[in-house]
């Protein structure tokens, strides 16, 4: 695998980590803007990255949805 490969899995592991850290075990709703700064605290995001990695989330969730529904 290529090294920008690698580093975009470490990135994208990273991400789905702290989504899941801050939305806690009872899966709580996390604000944008709080998501934003603790990626951008973690020194491998800046704001613009965090925000093209919430907006692939917010795509892919709102596929996911969609294609349950046509499951139903």
């Amino acid at each position: 695998m290529p090294k920008t490969e690698i580093e975009l899995d470490r990135k994208l592991k990273l991400f789905i980590d702290i989504f899941r850290a801050l939305a806690g075990e009872n899966r709580d709703d996390v604000s944008k803007e709080t998501l934003i700064l603790e990626l951008v605290n973690t020194g491998k995001y800046t704001e613009q990255e965090a925000l093209v990695y919430i907006k692939q989330l917010s795509s892919m969730v709102s596929y996911s949805k969609e294609k349950l529904v046509c499951m139903q």
